[in-house]
């Protein structure tokens, strides 16, 4: 029985810190095979696209920038973010190639000074 918490218990922490590692560091790890999974990521906004009943918001860390759609009032550009939400891809495919855009669903956010 000790044998078997020895090796199981070093998997079960592999595994939930795996869980946790599109986490605030990842958004370069961002696929098309992302979509669905809900992330956290931690950025300063640094463009906005106001539309008429909603709007999008691209934040950038330091491993790249994402566009974030929101049906909340858009953040000022500078303002640090954390922001949880679900990972989408938009398919654009043109002369047999893919320019698909991953982005994020926000599903809620905070700021910090």
């Amino acid at each position: 029985m000790a044998n078997l918490k020895t090796f199981v218990f070093p998997l079960l922490l592999v595994g939930l810190t795996s869980c946790n590692a599109m986490g605030t560091r990842s958004l370069d790890r961002l696929t098309p095979q992302s979509a669905g999974r809900v992330i956290s990521v931690r950025g300063k906004a640094i463009a906005t696209a106001p539309f008429l009943d909603r709007g999008a918001y691209q934040l950038e860390n330091k491993n790249g920038q994402i566009w974030v759609m929101s049906d909340r009032a858009l953040p000022a550009i500078g303002t640090m973010i954390k922001v949880r939400g679900r990972v989408e891809y938009q398919s654009i495919p043109l002369n047999d190639r893919e320019f698909g855009e991953i982005y994020l669903q926000e599903i809620d956010r905070s700021s910090r000074p």
